[in-house]
C-alpha cells in the first residue's frame, strides 16, 4: 500500500534525521531510545516509513539485548507501536523472537514486563505471526512466568498464550496440553483479580467452555435443554421487537439474560443482543431510550437516523443517562428555529443540509455519514474493566451471544459471526487461504462439501474483534450506512444472508454443547407485510427488488424451520412476528406517527396472542424441572388467511378496442335475432373467433345477456352455438365473471337438471368446464347445492362424454379449496368416483381419476390405478438445483445413478422436485419418463436452439442483405436487453416446450398426469406479481384434503397472528397450468429471458427464491404423506466455483455415518477475495450470491438434518475451476470442460455413488415387493 501520510508527502521535519538515529549501535543510548519511542512512534507517518526500513527494525530490536533496561523499555514500546500497525512480518523477517526469549529469561520484571507487552501485541496482530512466534522454548517460558512472583509479569504471559491461541493451530497445539489446561484452572482460584481473569481469558479463547463455566462459578446449561434467543434485523423496525422482549421479561418477570443460554441477532438486532447478552439490560429500558428520542423530533432529520442509532447503542450497550448524552454528544449539528433569525450562512447550510443525504448517496455511497457512529461505538465501548474484545465477556457469567454480519470483502460472500465464545476443542473449523497480499490471511469457507455424515462445522467468524467493531460490522445496511472494513476485510449488514438468524443459533448451539438437546427457541421479528399485489416498474429496478425481498427475506429461515423441526416435538418453537400494514417501515423511519402505528400494530399482536405468550413464558420459566406440552396450535402470518384472494386484473389493450372493428358497427345488429339458427352460427364463428369483437362482445352486458338466454332455446344447434360461443368468452377471466354477473348459473343449471337431450348437455357442460377453471372465485359462485345434485346425477349417464364432462367439471370446481371441502365431504361421493375409475369406458375411467387426484384423494386414486405404494422404509426425494447450461453437470450426475442402479429415475423416487433447469429435469425424467441419456440429448438441443442466433457460415458468399442481418443479430442481444429487458428471445423456448410437453392424450394439465403410475413432481419458480416476492410451487398433485394453503394474494390484514408452531401450510402453488407453463415459469431468469405470465400473475426463475429446493421438497413430502417418514433424500447440484482448492485428508466413511453422507467434494472451496467495484454494483452482486446461493439450504440441512440421523442424505455437487460457465453458454469447448470436472469427480467419489446407489435400489425393491 502506497503511502499517503503528510509525513512522505511534506518530508517530514525529523525525516532527515531519520538514518542518523538509527546508523550506528549508539542508537543504544537511553535517549536516542527515547526519541525513538516519544516523537517517532507517535507519529503515524514515521511508523509508516519505519516499518518498511528493514535495518532501522533490526537496530530496534537489538536494542532489546541492551543492559539498560530504559533503552529495553523504549524499544519494546516501539516495536509494540510496530507490532500493532501491520509491520508484524517484517518484525519476524528480522528474527525478532530470538532476543525475546532471551529478555523472558530475565530476571528483572521490568524488563520482562516490556517484551510480554511486545509478545502480546505481535500475537494478537495476525495468526500467521502467532503460528511462527510459537515454539517450545517459548511456551515454556511463558509457563514458567505463570508462576512469577509479579502479578503484572504474570497476567501478560497468560494473555500472550491466549493472544498465541487465536490462531487455529496453535490452538490445535495448546489444548492436547493437560498440563496448560490445569495450570490455567489453579491460575483462576489465585487471589490477584488480574491474573485470575487472565487465566479465565486464556481458558475461553482455548474453547475450554466448561473448565471456563466451573472456574467463574457460571450457571450451567438447563437438564431440559439450551435456550436460544433470535432476533431479526429490521432497523427501525426493532421497535416492534423491543414490545415483544418487553411482554416476555413481563410475563416472566425475569431478563433475558436469566432465561436464555445463548442470545443472537442480526444488524438492529445485534445490538439487542449485545444490550440484552453482554450489557444485561432489560427490555423496560430498551423501551425508555425509544420515549426519549421522540422528544428530540424537532432536530433535523439529516442526522436523526443515525441520532437514533448512537441513542440505542448508548443505552442498550453502556447504560449512559439519555438526556446528556443526547445534548451533549449526539444533536451536535444544532439547527436555527427560524429560517429568518439565521445568517445567509446558517441558510446555507440549511440548505445544503436538505440535500445532503442524497449528495451523499452519489458521492459516498450511502445515505448517512457513519463516522461519528464509529467514534461513539468507539468511546462508548471501552469497558470499565477493560474488556473490549469480544471473547474477553466471556469471563462474565453471561449468556452466549454472537452478531451476524456478511463478509463482502470475499466471493461468494459468507455469513460472518462475530461470537464472545470460543468453539469448543475439536470443532471442524473454516480453513485459511491466504491471499497474495503479502501478510494478509482470508477466512475460508465452511468446508461442508468435505464433510462425511453431515458433520458440523463452523461458520466462518471470529471472537477477536472489538464489540464496537462487531456492532458496526453487522449493521452496515448498503445504501443507508457505508461497508465496514477493518483493513484486511470488509462486511455488510448481517441482513443480506441472514435477516433471521435462527438456524444459524442453531448451529451454533450444537457446536457448543454438542451432548445437549435443544429445548426451547424463541424467534422474534421487526414485523412484516402482509403479501400485496406489485404494482409495475422498470424491469431491472423490479428484479433488483425482488433479490433484495430474496436475500433479506426472514421467512426462508421460518420455512426451513417449520419443514424440519416437526420431525423433533421435544423442541419447543415460537416464533413472534407482527403481520400488519402498520408494519411499513423505512429502515431509517423517525417519524414520530409512524412509529406509533407500529407500536399500535405490535400491541394488538400481543394482544391477540396472549395465550401463546403465556405459553412461552411458562416454558421459560421452568428451568430444572421436567416440562410438558408444546407450543400454542396457531399458525398465520403471511397467508393465513385462505380465504382471501385479490385476483389481479390486467386493463384488455386489444386493438379492436383500440380502433373500432370492421364489425364493431353491426354488433347491435346481430344480436337483435338472437333465436335464429344462422344468426347463432355467425355469433360463434365469425364473431367470436376474432378477438377484437370476441372483446368487444365481453364488455356490453346485452350481447351477454342475449348469448346466455339462448341456452334455454328448444333447437339444440342454437344451443350448441350459444354454448360455444360462451366457452370462448369464459375464457377471459374478467368476462367470465361478467357471465356470472348476468346469471348464467340459472339458465344452465335449468338445462342440468331437466335436459333429457345429450347434445344439450355436452354442450351446457362445456361451458361449466371453462368457467370453473378459470378463476377460484367463479368456481365457488358456481357451486350450489342444485348444481352439485345435478352432475352427480350425471356422472353416471348413459352417455359417456356427458359422464366425462360432468367429471372434468366437478375436478374443475375442486381446483377452488372452498369447494373441495364441500365436495369431500359429501356423503358416497369419493366412492362414486372410485367406481368410475373401474368403468370400461376409458375416457370416463381418466376423468374419476383426474377427479380424485385434484380432489387430494391420493391414496384412492393410488388404489384405484394401481399405483406404487411408498415403501415402508420410508420416502425417497429427488431434489435437482437450478443452474442454466450447467444443468449439463447434473445430467452427467443422473446418467451415473441410472448406470449404477440399472433403473430410470421414475422408477427409483416417489418425489422429483427440481428449480430452473432442474425443473426441466424433473418434468422429463418423471412425468414423460426419460432416461437421463435422452435428457441429455434434448437439453443441449435446448442450449443452442434457444440460446444462439445461427448466421451463414460463409460471409465471403453472402448476399449484402445477409451480411446486414449478421451485423444485426452481432447486436441483437444487446439490442434486446435494453428494449425488452432480455437477452434471448423465450418465444422459440417456449415453442420447443410446447412440442416437448404435447401430450398423445391431450394431458396437458400438470394434474392430468397425476393418474399416470409415475413420481410426484413439483417445480419452483418465483411469483413477482405480489410483493413481498414468494415461491410457487407448479406441482402435478393436490395437497391431502385438511392442508392449509397460503394464498397469493391476501388483503388489507384486519388482525395478526403468531407464526409459533410446528403445524405445516402448502406453499403459494397450483395443480391446474399447463407443464410447458411451469417450465417456463421456473426457468425466466432475469437479464437471460423474460418474465412468463399469464392473465393473472407474473413469475420470474426460481433460482431467485430456492436454486437449492431441497427444503422446499422436504415439505411437499411432509404435506403429500404426514404419516410416513422420509428415507433417503438426493439432492443433485450443477457444479460450483472454487478460487483455490485444498485437499481434505483422510475422508472416511464410517459405518455409523452411512445414513446420512454429503458428497459436494473431498475438496473444499475456499473463497476469494472479491475484487472492488462501484460499490452499488458491489452491493448487487452479494445480493446476488445470497438470493441464489446453494449453500444456504446445505447449511440448514448440515444443521438440522443430523437431529434426524434416519434420514440418509445425499449431496452431489461438483466444486471445481471448469464448473465456471455462464447460463447460456453454447460453446461446445466449455460444455467439454464442464463435463471432464464432472467426469473427475464422479470417479473421485466412486464409493459415495455406490452408497446411495445400494441404498436406493433396495428401497425401490421393496416398493415393487410390497407392489
Amino acid at each position: 500500500m502506497e503511502n499517503s501520510s503528510y509525513f512522505v508527502a511534506s518530508k517530514h521535519r525529523l525525516s532527515t534525521f531519520f538514518s542518523l538515529i538509527f546508523r550506528s549501535p549508539t542508537s543504544y543510548h537511553p535517549l536516542l531510545a527515547s526519541a525513538v519511542s516519544k516523537l517517532i512512534m507517535q507519529d503515524p507517518g514515521n511508523r509508516l516509513l519505519l516499518g518498511k526500513d528493514e535495518k532501522s527494525v533490526r537496530q530496534l530490536i537489538r536494542m532489546l539485548n541492551s543492559d539498560n533496561r530504559h533503552s529495553v523499555e523504549q524499544a519494546c514500546s516501539s516495536l509494540s507501536n510496530l507490532a500493532g500497525n501491520l509491520h508484524s512480518e517484517l518484525l519476524i523477517k528480522c528474527d525478532i523472537m530470538q532476543p525475546i526469549e532471551h529478555v523472558l529469561r530475565s530476571p528483572s520484571p521490568e524488563d520482562l514486563v516490556s517484551v510480554l507487552q511486545v509478545v502480546v501485541t505481535l500475537a494478537f496482530g495476525s495468526d500467521t505471526v502467532a503460528q511462527k512466534m510459537l515454539s517450545k522454548d517459548i511456551m515454556k517460558s511463558l509457563e514458567i512466568l505463570f508462576g512469577h512472583k509479579n502479578p503484572e509479569v504474570q497476567r501478560l504471559a497468560l494473555l500472550a498464550v491466549g493472544n498465541l491461541a487465536f490462531c487455529r493451530e496453535n490452538h490445535n497445539i495448546l489444548v492436547t496440553s493437560e498440563n496448560l489446561r490445569e495450570l490455567l484452572m489453579r491460575l483462576t482460584a489465585t487471589p490477584e483479580p488480574r491474573v485470575n481473569k487472565a487465566a479465565a481469558r486464556a481458558l475461553a479463547i482455548l474453547g475450554e467452555n466448561e473448565s471456563l463455566r466451573r472456574a467463574i462459578k457460571g450457571r450451567q446449561v438447563p437438564k431440559t435443554g439450551i435456550r436460544i434467543l433470535s432476533l431479526d434485523g429490521g432497523g427501525m423496525k426493532g421497535l416492534a421487537t423491543v414490545q415483544i422482549l418487553q411482554e416476555i421479561e413481563r410475563g416472566t418477570g425475569k431478563r433475558m439474560h436469566e432465561l436464555f443460554d445463548l442470545i443472537c441477532g442480526t444488524s438492529t438486532g445485534g445490538i439487542f443482543a449485545s444490550a440484552l447478552g453482554i450489557k444485561l439490560m432489560s427490555s423496560d429500558q430498551l423501551e425508555e431510550i425509544y420515549r426519549n428520542l421522540g422528544n428530540h423530533m424537532a432536530l433535523h432529520k439529516e442526522s436523526l437516523f443515525i441520532n437514533t442509532v448512537y441513542i440505542v447503542v448508548v443505552h442498550f450497550v453502556y447504560s449512559v443517562p439519555c438526556f446528556d448524552f443526547v445534548g451533549k454528544v449526539v444533536f451536535s449539528e444544532p439547527v436555527q428555529k427560524k429560517n429568518e433569525a439565521a445568517t445567509w450562512k446558517h441558510k446555507l447550510d440549511q440548505l445544503y443540509k436538505s440535500s445532503s443525504q442524497s449528495f451523499r448517496v452519489v458521492a459516498k455511497g450511502s445515505k448517512h455519514n457513519a463516522e461519528k457512529l464509529e467514534k461513539l461505538l468507539q468511546d462508548m465501548c471501552a469497558d470499565e474493566d477493560g474488556d473490549d474484545i469480544l471473547i474477553e465477556t466471556a469471563v462474565k457469567n453471561i449468556p452466549k451471544v454472537f452478531l451476524v454480519s456478511t463478509l463482502a470483502s470475499v466471493t461468494p460472500a459468507q455469513p460472518f459471526i462475530f461470537r464472545n465464545y470460543q468453539y469448543p476443542v475439536g470443532t471442524p473449523e473454516v480453513p485459511i487461504a491466504t491471499s497474495k497480499r503479502s501478510g494478509t490471511t482470508m477466512l475460508g469457507s465452511p468446508t461442508t462439501g468435505t464433510q462425511v455424515g453431515c458433520k458440523r462445522s463452523a461458520f466462518v467468524g471470529s471472537c477477536k474483534h472489538l464489540l464496537w467493531e462487531a456492532i458496526r460490522a453487522s449493521c452496515a445496511a448498503p445504501y443507508y450506512l457505508d461497508d465496514f472494513s477493518d483493513g484486511v476485510y470488509r462486511w455488510l449488514d448481517g441482513a443480506l444472508l441472514a435477516n433471521n438468524p435462527t438456524i444459524f443459533s442453531i448451529r451454533e448451539a450444537q457446536i457448543l454443547w454438542p451432548a445437549t438437546k435443544i429445548d426451547c427457541i424463541v424467534s422474534i421479528g421487526s414485523g412484516s407485510l402482509p403479501t400485496k399485489a406489485r404494482k409495475g416498474g422498470w424491469r431491472y429496478l423490479d428484479a433488483g427488488q425482488v433479490l433484495i425481498e430474496s436475500a433479506c427475506s426472514v421467512d426462508h429461515a421460518e420455512e426451513a424451520l417449520r419443514t424440519l423441526l416437526p420431525m423433533h416435538p421435544e423442541i419447543h418453537y415460537f416464533r413472534f412476528n407482527p403481520v400488519d400494514e402498520r408494519c411499513d417501515m423505512e429502515l431509517d423511519e423517525t417519524d414520530p406517527t409512524i412509529w406509533a402505528k407500529l407500536e399500535a400494530a405490535t400491541k394488538d399482536y400481543i394482544d391477540n396472542n396472549s395465550e401463546t405468550f403465556k405459553d412461552a413464558c411458562e416454558r421459560l420459566e421452568v428451568v430444572d424441572q421436567v416440562r410438558g406440552g408444546i407450543a400454542a396450535d396457531h399458525d398465520g402470518g403471511v397467508g393465513a388467511n385462505t380465504g382471501c384472494v385479490v385476483l389481479l386484473q390486467m386493463e384488455n389493450t386489444s386493438y379492436f378496442a383500440a380502433s373500432g372493428h370492421k364489425l364493431g358497427a353491426f354488433c347491435s345488429f346481430i344480436f337483435r335475432f338472437p333465436y335464429y339458427r344462422f344468426v347463432a352460427s355467425a355469433v360463434s364463428k365469425v364473431i367470436l373467433q376474432d378477438l377484437g369483437n370476441h372483446v368487444l362482445v365481453g364488455k356490453d352486458d346485452e350481447p351477454v345477456r342475449q348469448l346466455i338466454s339462448m341456452i334455454s332455446n328448444d333447437n339444440y344447434h342454437v344451443v350448441r352455438q350459444a354454448c360455444s360461443s360462451l366457452s370462448t368468452l369464459a375464457g377471459d377471466v374478467s368476462v367470465a365473471m361478467k357471465l356470472m354477473k348476468c346469471d348464467i348459473m340459472q339458465p344452465i343449471g335449468a338445462v342440468l337438471m331437466v335436459s333429457s337431450v345429450s347434445e344439450n348437455l355436452v354442450s351446457v357442460l362445456q361451458v361449466v368446464v371453462t368457467l370453473a377453471i378459470r378463476s377460484d372465485t367463479i368456481a365457488e359462485m358456481m357451486l350450489t347445492n342444485d348444481v352439485l345434485s345435478s352432475l352427480k346425477v350425471l356422472c353416471v349417464h348413459k352417455n359417456p362424454e356427458v359422464q366425462r364432462l360432468a367429471l372434468l367439471a366437478v375436478g374443475n370446481l375442486g381446483f377452488c379449496p372452498e369447494n373441495r371441502h364441500v365436495l369431500v365431504a359429501v356423503e358416497g361421493f369419493r366412492e362414486l368416483l372410485v367406481q368410475l375409475t373401474a368403468t370400461p369406458e376409458p375416457r370416463v375411467n381418466k376423468a374419476a381419476a383426474r377427479a380424485l387426484a385434484i380432489l387430494g384423494e391420493n391414496e384412492s386414486l393410488r388404489c384405484a390405478i394401481g399405483g406404487r405404494q411408498i415403501p415402508k422404509r420410508g420416502i425417497r426425494i429427488l431434489s435437482l438445483d437450478g443452474g442454466g447450461m450447467k444443468g449439463l453437470a447434473t445430467v452427467q450426475i443422473l446418467e451415473e445413478i441410472e448406470n449404477r442402479t440399472g433403473k430410470r429415475m421414475h422408477e427409483l423416487f416417489d418425489l422429483i422436485c427440481g428449480t430452473s433447469t432442474g425443473g426441466i429435469y424433473a418434468a422429463a425424467l418423471s412425468i414423460k419418463s426419460m432416461s437421463a441419456y435422452r435428457l441429455e440429448e434434448i437439453y443441449k438441443n435446448f442450449g443452442k436452439v434457444v440460446f444462439s442466433e445461427p448466421v451463414p457460415n460463409d460471409n465471403n458468399s453472402a448476399t449484402w442483405k445477409e451480411k446486414l442481418d449478421q451485423l444485426y443479430k452481432s447486436s441483437s442481444q444487446s439490442f434486446r436487453v435494453v428494449a425488452k429487458g432480455s437477452k434471448h428471445n423465450p418465444d422459440k423456448l417456449e415453442r420447443l416446450l410446447k412440442d416437448l410437453c404435447v401430450d398423445e392424450d391431450g394431458d396437458d394439465r400438470l394434474i392430468e398426469s397425476a393418474v399416470k403410475d409415475i413420481p410426484k413432481v413439483c417445480l419452483i419458480s418465483t411469483l413477482v406479481s405480489v410483493m413481498p416476492a414468494q415461491p410457487f410451487v407448479f406441482r402435478n398433485y393436490q395437497y391431502p384434503v385438511g392442508t392449509q394453503k397460503a394464498p397469493c394474494v391476501t388483503s388489507e390484514s384486519s388482525g395478526t397472528t403468531a407464526r409459533v408452531s410446528h403445524k405445516q401450510s402448502g406453499l403459494i402453488g397450483s395443480c391446474k397450468y399447463q407443464l410447458w407453463q411451469a417450465i417456463r415459469a421456473s426457468c425466466a431468469a432475469p437479464y437471460y429471458l423474460d418474465d412468463f405470465s399469464d392473465d393473472v400473475y407474473q413469475w420470474r426463475d426460481g433460482g431467485l427464491m430456492a436454486n437449492n429446493p431441497t427444503i422446499i421438497s422436504m415439505r411437499e413430502a411432509q404435506l403429500l404423506w404426514p404419516d410416513t417418514k422420509i428415507d433417503c433424500l438426493v439432492s443433485v447440484g450443477s457444479g460450483s466455483i472454487p478460487t483455490k482448492v485444498t485437499a481434505y485428508q483422510n475422508c472416511v466413511v464410517n459405518e455409523p455415518l452411512l445414513h446420512s453422507i454429503d458428497f459436494t467434494s473431498y475438496l473444499s472451496p475456499p473463497l476469494q477475495a472479491r475484487k472492488g467495484g462501484w460499490r452499488y454494483l458491489d452491493a448487487g452482486q452479494v445480493l446476488i450470491e445470497s438470493a441464489c446461493s446453494v449453500d444456504r439450504v446445505e447449511e440448514t440441512l448440515n444443521t438440522l438434518l443430523p437431529m434426524h440421523p434416519k434420514i440418509r442424505y445425499c449431496r452431489f455437487n461438483p466444486v471445481d475451476e471448469r464448473c465456471d460457465m455462464k447460463l447460456d453458454e453454447t460453446d461446445p469447448a466449455v460444455w467439454q470442460k464442464l463435463e471432464a470436472a464432472t467426469k473427475d469427480y464422479i470417479e473421485n467419489n466412486s464409493e459415495y455413488f455406490n452408497i446411495a446407489c445400494e441404498t436406493l435400489v433396495q428401497a425401490s425393491a421393496d416398493s415393487d415387493t410390497e407392489k
